[in-house]
């Protein structure tokens, strides 16, 4: 049986995650984020099928589960835009500002 302190800390832990996304882009949620996700279009699978694949890696992040689910939900749309503009996908991430250029 799970602690209620335990539920309400990752409840508190997920909507602070999810707030640092939206107020700081470039942040290292959202580029580990983006990368983790990201490399399911390297792979050439239908666009559901690479879908299906980022919300599969959502599952295994744990407490980071929403907030992932969220970014792909958010993104995916420009995500595949940008390969499709022939960005590679391993530069999807540096293009759409969620990680810093080096």
């Amino acid at each position: 049986m799970v602690c209620p302190s335990s539920v309400a800390l990752s409840v508190l832990f997920t909507i602070l995650v999810a707030n640092s996304l939206r107020c700081e882009a470039t942040s290292v949620v959202t580029c580990m984020l983006c990368t983790v996700v990201s490399e399911s279009l390297e792979r050439e699978m239908t666009p559901t099928a690479t879908v299906n694949s980022m919300f599969k890696k959502c599952d295994k992040m744990g407490l980071m589960e929403p907030v992932c689910v969220q970014f792909v939900s958010e993104n995916v749309k420009e995500m595949f835009q940008r390969v499709r503009q022939g960005i590679p996908s391993t530069s999807v991430c540096q293009a759409l500002r969620f990680c810093d250029l080096q």
